[in-house]
């Protein structure tokens, strides 16, 4: 292949990747560690302007979160939690068993979407989960971070 051919392929090439690493970037967030938390928790006060909804068992969740009221949240897989005080109760029985492949370290993290801004926190033994965000609409979507049958080795 000459020059000139090679140059013509990867000029083809760049605008695709381009529209892929957008695609792949858009609407993603991430957890971001936060020490504080467990302080808030401890001394039982976490953010009240926060909606708050628990992944899993009712009396051994998966994971706690609070989001920002003004964020839609889609629920599946999540319940309401409708009283402030059963927030504390379900973050203390978070499931830790290591026999699923989870951390025997909590997780506590904030929300982040993908421009960086804090829209919640969350509370977990799992060290991750998928963050979907739409800041226009004020929607979120966070996976429930249990898989049946999956091991997170190294955790």
């Amino acid at each position: 292949m000459n020059r000139k051919m090679i140059q013509k392929r990867v000029v083809s090439i760049l605008p695709l990747l381009s529209m892929l690493l957008y695609a792949c970037s858009a609407n993603y967030g991430s957890l971001m560690r936060n020490p504080a938390l467990p302080g808030l928790y401890e001394n039982r006060a976490l953010l009240p302007d926060y909606n708050y909804y628990y992944a899993g068992r009712s009396n051994l969740p998966y994971a706690v979160i609070g989001l920002e009221k003004q964020y839609q949240f889609s629920t599946m897989g999540w319940f309401k939690i409708e009283d402030h005080d059963d927030v504390y109760d379900k973050i203390s029985r978070l499931d830790d068993r290591p026999d699923i492949g989870v951390s025997n370290t909590m997780v506590s993290a904030d929300i982040i979407d993908q421009d960086g801004n804090k829209i919640g926190i969350w509370f977990s033994y799992y060290h991750h989960t998928v963050v979907k965000t739409d800041p226009g609409t004020k929607t979120a979507v966070v996976l429930n971070p249990y898989s049946p049958g999956v091991t997170r080795p190294g955790l």
